[in-house]
């Protein structure tokens, strides 16, 4: 399986391992993040999306605050790290679920090195298929956008899982049903389900030894 779909599929087990129901709600992604990674918490913001104090204008954005560790016995401890969330109070309710997603996994990839490169073709499509999605800028296999574009395969993933998708793509492909529906029914952005929809044959082979479907 690719690099960051073990990771994705990893999480995914870990959810599914704490008896997480799906659909996923966002307390039990960050409950399951902070107990797998660096960070000790994850709290949220709404933000106008014109932000002074940010200094961008935000739909969302994720930074990581070190706060010093207490000292035990005259000796420090470990830094504890906490995630910041800030979410535009613009965004509908459908996109603020999406971009609280697609934050809370880019923790995953936030140590990411600079030298990590992807060189499998159909991992290069689908990096390239959600550049519609805002971005810090930079080639979608560059470094600076890895992290971000990862953190939206991942809350793709957890929103609008491959396993369903399998269950509803015929349907799809036959127009009985629209991607607006399948919007409604998983509470996903609409462009996301056509992403998903359009690159199916893409995420088949990446997904598709791991759930053991025929080629």
């Amino acid at each position: 399986m690719h690099g960051p779909y073990t990771k994705i599929f990893n999480l995914l087990q870990l959810m599914m391992a704490q008896k997480k129901p799906f659909p996923f709600v966002l307390e039990d992604l960050q409950e399951t993040i902070v107990g797998w990674t660096f960070v000790s918490e994850i709290q949220f913001y709404e933000v106008p999306a014109k932000n002074e104090n940010l200094g961008e204008d935000i739909d969302s954005n994720l930074r990581l605050v070190s706060y010093p560790p207490p000292l035990a016995n005259g000796t420090a401890g470990l830094p504890r790290i906490v995630a910041d969330i800030y979410i535009g109070d613009h965004l509908c309710p459908i996109e603020m679920r999406w971009a609280s997603f697609k934050e809370c996994c880019q923790i995953i990839w936030a140590d990411l090195p600079d030298t990590y490169s992807v060189s499998d073709p159909d991992l290069q499509v689908l990096l390239h298929g959600l550049l519609f999605e805002r971005s810090t800028g930079g080639a979608p296999t560059s470094p600076p956008l890895l992290s971000e574009q990862f953190a939206r395969l991942c809350a793709l993933e957890l929103l609008f899982p491959f396993g369903e998708r399998l269950r509803w793509y015929d349907a799809f492909k036959n127009n009985q049903v629209t991607a607006q529906e399948l919007s409604g029914m998983f509470a996903v952005p609409e462009r996301i389900v056509r992403h998903l929809m359009d690159l199916h044959d893409v995420y088949v082979r990446i997904w598709g030894p791991l759930y053991r479907l025929k080629p």
